[in-house]
């Protein structure tokens, strides 16, 4: 489905370039919609082999579809752009084209945003050691970056793909687990994502432990506290409000667009 693609195209009016090695759409896949391009073209991730790497329910893909994302940008004559969304969903070969854009001397600047689906499973791009050194190495190389979770969900895999390589099954929640991540890379100047939750932490158990201490001395009543005490508490508590608005600044709990109103408007319906 390029419901997601077709979303974006639609109501934040972007130019959107739709791949997948196994369908065969024509290019103006939505003559509606002509900031929506289909290719009939899937990545490959240097160390990754993505011919042989798919769900069960798929067949092997031809290898000459499958390209690097720096040579598909070069096919497309996008060297000199920049990427406001990359989204990856590709049955596994999300590790190898990470670890090629952040590792290996790639230009990450060209990308703002990842918004990716990790597998996890042997049929879906962690065969062996070496697939799970790629994954690793990847998870490093973002880190180092300073790329960021900005939302994270889960999804599941189909009971047919509950098989893994050697130590795989012991770091991830259930035999079915898949996550959907957007990332963002956190500039010098910002702060990253987990030093401003440890900072929200800290202040929310500062006025926590503050007040507590004043009800104990003062009693529940605030109205017969020091002024000193009140003034105290209600300084505390604005440093945990501006902390946690910093942290939701970046930290946000839905997917990328949530919070553009066409997007979410399935999302209402079914909730």
């Amino acid at each position: 489905s390029l419901e997601w693609e077709a979303k974006v195209a639609h109501y934040l009016g972007c130019e959107v370039h739709a791949f997948d090695p196994t369908m065969d759409f024509p290019s103006n896949i939505a003559p509606g919609l002509p900031g929506l391009t289909f290719h009939r073209l899937g990545l490959q991730g240097e160390g990754t082999d993505m011919s042989t790497t798919h769900a069960v329910k798929y067949d092997a893909i031809d290898p000459s579809l499958l390209l690097s994302l720096e040579d598909i940008m070069i096919k497309l004559g996008h060297q000199n752009r920049v990427i406001d969304v990359l989204m990856l969903d590709c049955e596994g070969c999300e590790w190898g084209v990470l670890r090629q854009l952040v590792c290996e001397g790639g230009d990450t600047a060209m990308v703002k945003q990842i918004v990716t689906e990790f597998h996890f499973q042997y049929n879906l791009g962690l065969k062996d050691e070496q697939d799970v050194m790629i994954a690793a190495e990847a998870v490093s190389c973002l880190r180092k970056d300073r790329w960021a979770v900005t939302s994270i969900e889960t999804n599941n895999a189909g009971w047919r793909e509950w098989k893994y390589a050697r130590g795989v099954s012991s770091v991830i929640h259930s035999e079915s687990t898949l996550i959907l991540m957007s990332l963002r890379r956190i500039s010098n100047h910002e702060k990253m994502p987990d030093k401003l939750i440890e900072e929200y932490a800290t202040a929310k158990r500062k006025h926590s432990f503050q007040e507590r201490l004043y009800e104990k001395q003062f009693g529940d009543d605030t109205s017969l506290w020091p002024p000193d005490a009140i003034q105290n508490v209600t300084t505390l508590a604005n440093e945990s409000t501006e902390a946690k608005n910093a942290m939701e600044s970046v930290v946000v709990r839905r997917a990328i667009f949530d919070d553009h109103p066409h997007m979410v408007e399935k999302d209402r319906k079914e909730n």
